[in-house]
């Protein structure tokens, strides 16, 4: 083992120079050999790779930290051995080419981002070429305890300039994004920046359906929330088909066209050897009497299918608890006067603590079933995560708007009120833990080891040392790689915008309030809540896109039904013509809106000319309404005059006193 090479020692958040762009904590074992070779094991692979290291311990002396740094000339050996394409300069044709170092000085020099030279740092650690250290497997086996990119000052201080200290949530700066974090997290970001900018349309007709509600009686306020309806059905198939088209664009600028991730086996990965290799397709056998070397881990597909048969019954049972619990809560409701005060705070912590409880068992069925890739293994999770949130989310306002009708009385005798006093709540109590599980558990988590590790330094030297930048940021909560978690919620909270939003019509504009403190909470968690998030490319938003199409086309199934069993202002047949006409309209859409610009914009236009003739007929029908109320109780002007005239001749005042005398 080498002797340490202490550098300075701050106290800021991030102190570290952008010249160390990765950095390894490795468990530290005083006076243990094997752990002493282990240490120098790891040194001597990163030396030989070309890299050059920096030492130092942490404040209790308990792990070691590498810090990894590479020299201009072997960034750029490694990114022609990657194949990495780099924008051209205009002089040259622009567009993206494979870089060589020879025609260097056909490049742009701003690509050369920390971003962009932490990734080929993390391939020299990883390569069979470089330093050969498999990061994923050793951190399974607690050789390493981390391998992650150092947040730069610089870099940090401008994005906190431009997202959290101006207020522009809808004017991301995405480029600057892509720069720091790479394509997919910057993906995501224009994905939470489109959202945000289509829901200003239905937050704003949502407020004006609401004042109409409020002001209206109950007959004109019902079909009012019907056209409602009507309109957020469309809405969603528009916000889908024109996120298609920006997440095209964005990956034709971005050059992530076509892309394909490389990934390795995953170490919980399980199989026996076979003659063939893996593929994106799958496995592919080859000839062992030709190839009796090529050989990989294979697992059966069959086998996975039994485990997925035997997952299902569990899933299900859940599932049934879940729903078991929720009908509870709407039953004791109806038994309990003080009690029904609270059940939409109560039935709104138990889809909280539920969620948080499936998470865990559904990430053991996902290793469990033992998937070869991240990929793989992610969009397996996605699966069994949404589809338990969506049951444990909406359930019980299924009841509300559905069955409870014909099981009991609603509040106030008015299905659609209760079923609005539900959402609000659900809605309302599910966007303050989300943003206390962004930001304030990964900041209470990390003042906790600090704090233990403060006792430790005490316990140790009798006092407390100054934390550096480096053991700080060890501390913050790792990025595991996805960003489920953030789709996920935008997800069910787009579920509550167009299933429901006819009983609460605010939840659009709910939505849009809290989406504009999402871009900033989610701008904090990432630059400052936890460790930064190592390179990654991605050219969509993946299996989420069809989770929002499956919103989508359900949002039209759920409102129909809303407006016969709910609302009931209109018959059967009514309902039945507006549902296939809504889904024809949306066909229409999906079919129209991959066509030329000018398709679109001609689409754009005759949508929103139709808009304005509904809400046009929307107030006249209101009038109407008014008049048709007012004619059937025999209160029109003409007979309210003659009836007046006949009951007080001389005035309602002067003929009470002549019939008091």
């Amino acid at each position: 083992d080498t002797p340490f090479e202490e550098g300075s020692e701050g106290e800021a958040f991030i102190e570290v120079s952008k010249t160390w762009g990765y950095v390894i904590p490795l468990p530290y074992i005083p006076n243990d050999p094997e752990n002493a070779l282990h240490r120098g094991s790891v040194v001597k692979r990163l030396r030989i790779a070309g890299l050059d290291i920096r030492k130092s311990l942490s404040r209790d002396r308990d792990e070691l930290f590498i810090l990894v740094h590479a020299s201009d000339q072997l960034l750029r050996e490694n990114a022609e051995r990657m194949k990495l394409e780099l924008p051209l300069k205009p002089d040259f044709g622009g567009g993206y080419f494979k870089f060589t170092a020879a025609d260097e000085a056909k490049f742009e020099n701003w690509v050369w981002t920390t971003a962009v030279k932490q990734h080929i740092v993390r391939f020299i650690i990883q390569s069979p070429t470089g330093a050969n250290i498999p990061i994923t497997q050793w951190k399974a086996q607690n050789k390493i305890n981390q391998c992650f990119p150092l947040h730069t000052k610089e870099e940090v201080e401008q994005l906190d300039q431009e997202m959290i200290r101006t207020f522009r949530p809808w004017n991301t700066p995405l480029h600057l994004l892509r720069r720091y974090f790479g394509e997919k997290i910057a993906l995501y970001f224009a994905f939470l920046q489109h959202y945000l900018k289509w829901l200003f349309a239905p937050a704003f007709v949502g407020l004006a359906v609401f004042i109409v509600v409020l002001t209206t009686e109950k007959h004109i306020s019902d079909v009012t929330i019907c056209l409602f309806s009507i309109f957020i059905t469309i809405w969603a198939t528009l916000f889908a088909k024109f996120w298609l088209r920006r997440n095209a664009v964005l990956a034709h600028r971005w050059n992530m066209r076509d892309f394909v991730r490389e990934e390795q086996e995953l170490p919980t990965y399980e199989g026996p050897l076979e003659v063939g290799f893996n593929s994106p397709l799958g496995f592919i056998p080859l000839d062992e009497s030709k190839y009796p070397n090529t050989k990989a881990k294979h697992y059966p597909e069959d086998a996975r299918c039994k485990k997925y048969l035997m997952s299902t019954p569990l899933f299900g049972g859940i599932i049934s608890v879940v729903i078991i619990g929720t009908v509870a809560i709407m039953i004791f409701r109806n038994i309990n006067v003080y009690f029904s005060a609270f059940s939409g705070i109560i039935n709104g912590v138990f889809i909280v603590i539920f969620n948080q409880l499936y998470n865990n068992l559904a990430i053991w069925l996902t290793n469990w079933e033992n998937h070869r890739t991240e990929t793989a293994w992610e969009n397996a999770l996605v699966v069994k995560k949404f589809s338990f949130q969506f049951v444990n989310s909406y359930i019980s306002l299924y009841y509300i708007a559905f069955v409870k009708d014909h099981l009991s009385d609603c509040l106030e005798d008015d299905c659609v009120y209760e079923l609005g006093y539900q959402l609000a709540f659900i809605f309302l109590l599910q966007i303050f833990w989300g943003q206390f599980q962004e930001i304030g558990l990964p900041y209470l988590i990390a003042r906790i080891k600090i704090r233990m590790e403060d006792s430790a330094t005490v316990r140790q030297s009798g006092e407390v040392k100054p934390i550096k930048s480096i053991e700080y940021q060890a501390k913050l909560t790792p990025f595991e790689g996805t960003l489920l978690d953030d789709y996920n919620e935008m997800m069910i909270q787009f579920g509550y915008v167009t299933f429901f939003s006819s009983a609460f019509p605010l939840a659009p504009l709910a939505a849009f309030l809290n989406n504009i403190f999402e871009v900033r909470v989610d701008g904090i968690k990432y630059l400052r809540g936890t460790q930064r998030p190592h390179y990654q490319g991605a050219e969509n938003i993946g299996n989420w896109q069809t989770v929002m199409d499956f919103m989508s086309l359900g949002s039209v199934i759920t409102n129909c039904a809303v407006m016969y069993w709910t609302v009931r202002v209109w018959e059967g047949t009514t309902i039945v013509f507006i549902e296939h006409a809504t889904l024809l309209l949306k066909l229409a859409l999906i079919y129209f809106i991959p066509g030329s610009l000018t398709c679109i914009v001609f689409c754009v236009i005759v949508i929103y000319y139709c808009l304005f003739v509904c809400f046009v007929g929307l107030f006249v029908c209101f009038f109407l309404l008014i008049s048709e109320v007012n004619l059937e109780r025999g209160l029109s002007a003409d007979s309210y005059l003659f009836e007046s005239k006949r009951l007080y001749p001389f005035g309602k005042e002067k003929t009470e006193k002549i019939q008091t005398k």
